[in-house]
């Protein structure tokens, strides 16, 4: 019996089991390259993580409530009486609802911007801020309500001017009042700082009159609103005042992050009640303990860099969700998008 031997075919098979362990053998490295690199990169993130935990809450805030809170206390004070001749002067020009350039001069004794004129005449607007129309508290505003971003409000007392304020609004003034448990008109005001298509950030800006003086009592978010995929992370809050004794305000508040392919993970979704009362100790309003959002949580909403003070402030939030593997990619991803930034 004679066995022949297909030596050529031999060697194929040879050089194709040589092939098959080199693939077999450089899959798993590559697998082990792959899982080497997500489990660097998910140390390296996690250590992010801590070092934001790590980071002052105070400096952050600080930072993030620097404009809104400088605004707030920008107005000017004045301390200047009015003659006879020119008040009367001035409730001719109420009555009006206008008065000239050079006459607002005379009366006042400075200048105005010629912003809120036109043709030489300042359209102005009479608040009165008790019960019935009376000269007690009051305020003069000028601009032209339908056409001004714009507003110059002037605060008195009686037959005395006491403070200026700029008030950028963009859509019209929203100035109220109400009074205090001691009879006090407590005004109010939405502040404008940035607004536009998905972007917005409102204030309300509270102060009281006391002894002659006009004093900032509260500061606290309107509304803000920041939409995808302006960056990372989407955020909404809108607080409606619907009581004043004690202050309070229903509030719907939301916040998103995104990941890679447009994955995104809703950490927040909620509305709730938040109270304000008033401190005697310190004049001014000061946040109910039982608000489901702190101060600074409320503060990570503002527009600007508070991505950090987010993280800072929401971190039961994050390191539950981290937990969850098909959420830690989506995290892990916003918190890349934030190293690279910065």
């Amino acid at each position: 019996m004679v066995i022949s031997f297909n030596f050529r075919a031999m060697k194929i098979v040879k050089i194709g089991f040589v092939l098959l362990i080199l693939f077999l053998f450089g899959s798993c490295n590559f697998k082990k390259t792959n899982k080497s690199k997500k489990v660097l990169f998910e140390t390296k993130m996690q250590l992010f993580f801590d070092s934001i935990k790590n980071i002052s809450s105070e400096n952050l805030v600080q930072k993030a409530q620097f404009i809104a809170d400088s605004t707030f206390h920008s107005f000017k004070v004045h301390n200047q009486s009015i003659s006879k001749n020119n008040f009367k002067l001035l409730m001719q020009a109420v009555e009006k609802q206008e008065i000239s350039y050079n006459q607002f001069n005379r009366i006042f004794n400075f200048k105005i911007d010629a912003y809120f004129t036109n043709s030489g005449k300042i359209q102005i607007r009479f608040f009165s801020f008790c019960k019935k129309d009376s000269l007690q508290h009051y305020a003069i505003v000028l601009g032209n309500k339908d056409l001004t971003w714009e507003s110059k409000v002037f605060f008195f007392e009686r037959d005395r001017l006491i403070s200026e304020h700029n008030v950028f609004h963009k859509y019209g003034l929203e100035l109220d009042f109400f009074l205090d448990l001691d009879m006090q008109p407590i005004v109010y005001y939405s502040f404008n700082f940035e607004s536009g298509t998905g972007v917005w950030w409102f204030n309300y800006f509270f102060y009281k009159f006391s002894n002659g003086t006009i004093e900032p009592v509260l500061n606290i978010l309107q509304r803000s609103n920041l939409n995808f995929p302006l960056q990372n992370r989407i955020y909404s809050y809108e607080a409606e005042l619907i009581n004043f004794l004690p202050l309070t305000f229903k509030v719907k508040y939301l916040q998103e992050i995104f990941g890679e392919n447009g994955k995104s993970l809703q950490l927040i979704n909620d509305s709730s009640i938040f109270v304000y009362r008033w401190n005697s100790n310190f004049n001014k309003f000061l946040p109910d303990s039982h608000n489901k959002l702190s101060h600074y949580q409320i503060i990570s909403y503002y527009l600007g860099e508070t991505d950090f003070l987010f993280i800072k402030t929401h971190t039961t939030e994050f390191t539950n969700a981290v937990k969850v593997d098909s959420l830690k990619s989506i995290i892990f991803s916003y918190f890349n998008s934030l190293q690279t930034k910065n």
